[in-house]
């Protein structure tokens, strides 16, 4: 009985774990978006007021931001400095990929952020402003949705954990 008991406590533990997680995917991703966000409107005062060239742009606002999203900044920067011949397109592309993994955002945030170092680099400073403030744009959108998205699943996957774990416990008993 007691080996039932104990059993029990793991599978309801372990379910409450998996719900937990689940929900905190959709509060991650709430919170990378706004580090993009941030991350690219530092990234545009240092090439509007302060013309500093892409690569060390990226580095500055790679180290403002507390995210995954930094890994990005800071991946990409690197790849402009020491790679040759690679474009700003290529260097935010190879960033977004190698750090696709660790990141909490969905397709649609990928997305923009994917078209948006399709035109870095291509354009004058101002043509890049406008770049950068499209992608913000595009970026505040989709932190509406995920905050909706965080505010209904985040307790619906954390409860279905638990949830769960109870009623399989009361199924081994």
């Amino acid at each position: 009985m007691l080996t039932k008991l104990i059993g029990s406590a793991i599978v309801v533990c372990a379910s409450s774990k998996i719900g937990y997680d689940a929900g905190n995917r959709y509060t991650r991703r709430v919170k990378e978006i706004r580090a993009f966000q941030s991350g690219l409107w530092t990234l545009q005062s240092e090439i509007s007021f302060c013309r500093t060239m892409l690569a060390e742009a990226l580095q500055k606002s790679s180290t403002l931001i507390q995210t995954v999203a930094s890994d990005v900044f800071l991946n990409a920067s690197e790849n402009l400095r020491n790679c040759t011949g690679i474009t700003a397109k290529e260097a935010w592309a190879k960033a977004l990929f190698d750090n696709q993994k660790k990141l909490s955002i969905g397709a649609d945030e990928l997305s923009i952020l994917s078209s948006f170092g399709g035109l870095s680099g291509a354009s004058d400073a101002s043509g890049q402003i406008s770049n950068i403030e499209l992608t913000i744009a595009k970026l505040s959108v989709c932190e509406k949705q995920a905050v909706e998205d965080e505010k209904k699943l985040t307790k619906l996957y954390r409860s279905l954990g638990v949830i769960a774990g109870v009623f399989m416990a009361i199924i081994f008993m």
